[in-house]
């Protein structure tokens, strides 16, 4: 067979779409189709066969066709934008391009835009599946194999009709291909839940083609917001979305949050006028969110009673509210709308803080409010809040703007290039450091975690221990795309001005 494939096709220069097609004609009469088609990828892909190094010279040479491609594609639309465009999204991309490392987050994405995955363990097989395909992808047969099974499947017609999110060159990736077939192996995970329970609705017979279409939409938007990508505020509009470090990102985690409870209540109180594809869905996301919660509270509390640390299960003022701790560290689980959960936090609690709560979270001229005033500095803590998380989640870009401005950056400390015009109660920050928050994510977390040790130490120590520690951040952020911070005593909640995707 193989013999007969490189000299009736792969000689002739074929594309891979092309050899599975005349190999299927040759053998199988065009016969094998849908998810068997799948046999005929492993058949190609050589794994553990003495042609594996052809098979994969032949799926390389096919994903470098596409990339050249994708290349034409993106020229056309530089060459139909106006200079006014280009400029827009040269000073968009750049500082972005420049925080994931020129595509090197893609390691993270399995975490960030997936990681609720872990709270639910009928879907860790997916979760680890995604992993391992994230890094595999890093060979370019692999990902070509990836994305033709996925084509070819029997249920990816339905999924692409009813809405599934199958770019892979989103704002969210930095450019590159590299980023770009670390982002194919997350759409192909979001297409396997997809296909993996319309798959079920399918089999069991009880629906007509009509309800499983409507089935097929419901669930094409549950997986785009169960794996980062989400339609809403965020995303509406090109200036909007510009301005988030990951706007279908940030967008999926309020939709989980918010939108589709308020969907499932809504089916719920009207069961019998909602259609069938709103009661299976409603159902699914009901499972899904008491195996989130379930699982959730089980790992704090293993966390607490196993590592002995002590979880803030009650003020959600504290940056360390429903925190895991280890390592002198507290740990947000990736993906897991750690940053939007604690945000509703402190707003609800924000409600009835009195004039001690607001003075120990570092509001102004708290101390001793009472009536109107105590109601004026909650709504200013809020403001505070809703400010930080915009900052948290922002492009790089905007952060950048508003040190220029204002010469200071996230601490309140004076940048570089500005002189102090009084006594000032915080130290400046020297070109080094500076350079070293510009770099990408996983450096910026570990540079900022040595930096306040060696303030801790007087500038003089620099051991072992410390950095080990630091280098122990930025593999957490470089893999997780979450960025440990240091268990300190209970301070004002602070966020770096840096966006930090999955925070």
């Amino acid at each position: 067979m193989w013999e007969w494939i490189k000299i009736n096709a792969i000689d002739h220069k074929m594309n891979l779409e092309q050899v599975h097609e005349a190999f299927n004609n040759h053998y199988f009469g065009g016969g094998v189709t849908g998810e068997k088609a799948a046999w005929i990828n492993e058949f190609l892909a050589a794994r553990k066969t003495p042609f594996k190094r052809l098979a994969d010279a032949a799926w390389t040479a096919q994903a470098r066709r596409r990339d050249i491609q994708t290349q034409a594609k993106h020229l056309v639309n530089d060459k139909n934008a106006t200079n006014l465009e280009k400029a827009f999204d040269a000073v968009i991309a750049v500082p972005r391009y420049t925080t994931v490392g020129g595509g090197l987050h893609f390691a993270a994405f399995p975490g960030t835009h997936a990681g609720a995955l872990i709270l639910n363990p009928a879907r860790w097989k997916a979760f680890a599946r995604l992993v391992y395909h994230t890094w595999g992808n890093l060979d370019r047969a692999h990902a070509e194999t990836l994305r033709d099974t996925m084509l070819r499947s029997d249920n990816f017609t339905l999924a692409k009709r009813n809405g599934l999110d199958f770019s892979t060159h989103g704002n969210e990736t930095g450019g590159g291909s590299l980023s770009s077939r670390g982002w194919a192996a997350l759409v192909e995970t979001r297409y396997r839940l997809f296909d993996a329970a319309i798959q079920r609705h399918i089999d069991s017979g009880e629906y007509t083609p009509e309800e499983i279409d409507g089935i097929a939409k419901e669930l094409a938007t549950w997986a785009n917001h169960a794996t980062g990508s989400g339609k809403g505020m965020l995303t509406s509009n090109k200036y909007i979305s510009s301005a988030f470090f990951g706007p279908k990102l940030a967008q999926s985690y309020w939709n989980r949050l918010i939108g589709d409870p308020a969907k499932t209540l809504a089916t719920f109180s009207s069961w019998n006028r909602a259609s069938t594809g709103e009661k299976v869905v409603a159902m699914q996301r009901l499972r899904g969110a008491m195996a989130a919660a379930a699982t959730y509270t089980g790992m704090l509390y293993a966390n607490q009673a196993l590592l002995g640390q002590k979880i803030n299960w009650n003020d959600p003022s504290q940056s360390d509210w429903l925190a895991f701790k280890a390592g002198g560290f507290r740990w947000g689980l990736p993906g897991a709308m750690h940053s939007e959960i604690n945000l509703i936090g402190q707003i609800i609690t924000a409600q009835s803080m009195k004039a001690e709560d607001l003075a120990a979270v570092g509001v102004p001229g708290a101390k001793g409010a009472t009536g109107g005033r105590l109601r004026s500095l909650r709504e200013l803590y809020v403001a505070r809040q809703l400010l930080q998380y915009a900052e948290n989640k922002a492009t790089p870009l905007v952060g950048m703007g508003k040190e220029l401005i204002t010469g200071r950056n996230w601490e309140d400390r004076l940048l570089p290039w500005r002189h102090a015009e009084g006594k000032e109660t915080k130290p400046p920050v020297s070109w080094g450091e500076y350079a070293w928050s510009k770099a990408p994510i996983p450096l910026s977390g570990a540079a900022g975690y040595v930096y306040d040790q060696l303030r801790k130490n007087g500038a003089s120590v620099t051991d072992a221990s410390m950095w080990m520690r630091a280098a122990m951040v930025a593999g957490a952020s470089f893999a997780t795309g979450t960025e440990p911070k240091e268990v300190k005593d209970p301070t004002p909640h602070r966020t770096r001005n840096q966006a930090q995707v999955g925070h």
